[in-house]
């Protein structure tokens, strides 16, 4: 495995987020949290690029 992982994201202006900045990223990660508080929008925004183009769509 690589030794390389995301330790640090943030996010402006995306569904329900004016700004989400996470630090401190661990290699494992668990997102909790009551219902539509955004932890589907976090990962919905992973897989966006820099400059705003999805890296996977789903159908």
């Amino acid at each position: 495995m690589s030794a390389e992982h995301l330790t640090y994201f943030k996010v402006e202006n995306f569904k329900r987020f004016d700004s989400l900045e996470l630090t401190d990223i661990g290699q494992f990660n668990l997102i909790v949290g009551d219902n539509n508080v955004g932890k589907t929008s976090v990962l919905e925004a992973l897989l966006f690029d820099k400059d705003g183009k999805m890296y996977f769509k789903f159908s």
